[in-house]
């Protein structure tokens, strides 16, 4: 694990840095195929709730007609998902994915549509858990660009999975069943780890050979100890 310098860095015990307003945000990166979304059900289970972008992003598609009827306007309405009677329900997000990850400019248009709605869904979440009886001090917000798109300025701390990029790709291609060089290509498109790393506040490693939840462990101890 590796955490930044201490001149470059917040001191998570000194709370006059963050912001009053609760549950404070951990914001969690990394590249495709990381483990971002094994950390996030780590932390859950020690407490923490998490959310997820991509999941978030495949569900304004379902909630938002005027975005699915965008997407059939901008790329073809056959990229429209439809149930037994006819009506559009749904994108298929690989196809869509095959025509902006291709294309730096349509990709720039659909994130401009997808960003706000992905936002509003997150800051609805993050109410919902104030509303619980026993609300999280902490909650994780996980998302791959998450420097990229700005969002990590809504962040207290933030923190990084890294894992060598070969193994990255396996796992990608196992999960996903889509070839290796369409995973470099997405890959392409995000930052590299160096550049997570640099603005990252905590970095995780997750290689084969690393063993992630004493980092984990490492990590929530580095929070302010009256708030965990």
């Amino acid at each position: 694990m590796q955490r930044k310098a201490e001149s470059d860095f917040y001191d998570l015990r000194t709370m006059g840095e963050f912001p009053t307003t609760h549950p404070r945000i951990i914001g969690l990166t990394g590249g495709i195929g990381s483990g971002k979304s094994t950390v996030r059900r780590v932390l859950a289970a020690f407490g923490v709730p998490g959310w997820s972008a991509d999941d978030a992003g495949r569900a304004v598609y379902r909630n938002h007609p005027d975005l699915r009827r965008w997407v059939a306007d901008t790329w073809g309405a056959d990229l429209l998902i439809r149930d037994d009677a006819g009506r559009d329900v749904d994108v298929d997000r690989r196809a869509l994915g095959h025509i902006v990850f291709q294309n730096p400019a349509a990709l720039a248009a659909l994130s401009k549509r997808i960003h706000p709605l992905v936002a509003a869904a997150f800051a609805t979440w993050r109410l919902a858990q104030t509303q619980r009886e026993a609300p999280p001090t902490w909650v994780v917000r996980e998302a791959a660009i998450l420097f990229e798109s700005g969002t990590d300025r809504d962040c207290n701390v933030t923190l990084n999975v890294e894992a060598p990029e070969s193994e990255r790709i396996e796992r990608v291609v196992r999960r996903d069943g889509v070839s290796r060089e369409a995973v470099r290509h997405r890959m392409n498109q995000q930052w590299t780890d160096l550049q997570r790393r640099g603005h990252a506040d905590w970095t995780l490693h997750n290689g084969m050979r690393d063993e992630l939840l004493p980092q984990i462990e490492a990590f929530l101890e580095g929070l302010p100890v009256d708030t965990l």
